[in-house]
C-alpha cells in the first residue's frame, strides 16, 4: 500500500511537470511570433514584500521576503501592455502555532505530527500581468497592474517540533512524497493589484500596491523598483 502511495505521488508530479513546461514552451512560441519592436526594453527589478500576515487557522507571518529578477513588456495596444519577468526570491516566515499538530502545513508542503515555528524557502516566480496605462508624457508615466504570480519551490527549510523534540526538515525539488511528508513543485500563486509610476524616460520603474497569497492564505503589501538599461 505504502509503495503504491508512493507511485501515484510521483506520477501526479511528474504530470504537474510535464503540463507546466508544455504551457511555458506554448506561450514561449506564440509570443516569440511578435515584432521585436513590440517588446520594451529588459527591466531589472528588486521587490519586497512586507506586513505579509496569514489569515487562516495555522498563520505564517512574514520575517523577510525578497526578490531579484528581470522582467520585459508586450505592447498589445497603445494603453494595454503584458508585463512577463522571472524573479528569484528568498523569505523567512514565522508561526504561531501551538501544541503538536495532525497536520502542519506551509502553503503546499504538509508535514504529519509537527508543529512549525519557522520556514525559510529559496523560490523561482514566473509574474505573468497586465499593465494598464493611465497616464502618459514623455518622460512620466503611470499604470495600474494586475498581477498573477505562481511561485515554484527550489529549497527549503522547516523547523519545529515533533513528539516534544526539535526537529529540521530540508525540502528540495527531489524531496520524494512520503506519508508523513507531502509536497509539490508550484508551491504558492500570488494575486496582486497596484500601481506604477515610471519616469526618466522609462528608466526608473516605482511600484506598489496590495497581493494575496493563495495556498499561503496571507495578504500584504509590496514595492518594487526597476531599472532598464
Amino acid at each position: 500500500m505504502e509503495m503504491r502511495y508512493k507511485k501515484d505521488n510521483v506520477k501526479m508530479q511528474l504530470k504537474q511537470t510535464i503540463l507546466t513546461i508544455s504551457l511555458f514552451l506554448v506561450c514561449t512560441h506564440a509570443l516569440a511570433q511578435r515584432k521585436p519592436s513590440d517588446w520594451s526594453r529588459t527591466e531589472y527589478h528588486i521587490q519586497n514584500r512586507f506586513i505579509h500576515e496569514g489569515m487562516g487557522v495555522q498563520k505564517f507571518n512574514t520575517t523577510i521576503d525578497f526578490g531579484l529578477g528581470l522582467s520585459t513588456k508586450l505592447g498589445l495596444t497603445r494603453t494595454l501592455a503584458l508585463d512577463i519577468g522571472l524573479t528569484a526570491n528568498y523569505g523567512n516566515f514565522k508561526s504561531n502555532s501551538e501544541g503538536m499538530l495532525y497536520v502542519s502545513s506551509f502553503k503546499r508542503t504538509r508535514i504529519h505530527y509537527y508543529t512549525h515555528n519557522s520556514v525559510t524557502q529559496m523560490t523561482l516566480e514566473i509574474p505573468v500581468g497586465i499593465h494598464i496605462n493611465l497616464y502618459k508624457n514623455i518622460k512620466n508615466s503611470i499604470d495600474f497592474t494586475l498581477d498573477v504570480l505562481p511561485q515554484f519551490g527550489l529549497y527549503a527549510v522547516h523547523k519545529g517540533t515533533q513528539w516534544n523534540e526539535n526537529l529540521t526538515i530540508r525540502e528540495t525539488l527531489l524531496s520524494p512524497n512520503e506519508p508523513f511528508f507531502q509536497s509539490t513543485i508550484l508551491s504558492d500563486t500570488y494575486l496582486r493589484a497596484g500601481f506604477s509610476y515610471s519616469l526618466f524616460l522609462s528608466k526608473l520603474r516605482i511600484g506598489s500596491g496590495i497581493e494575496y497569497s493563495i495556498f499561503g492564505e496571507s495578504v500584504g503589501f509590496y514595492t518594487k523598483l526597476g531599472l532598464s538599461h
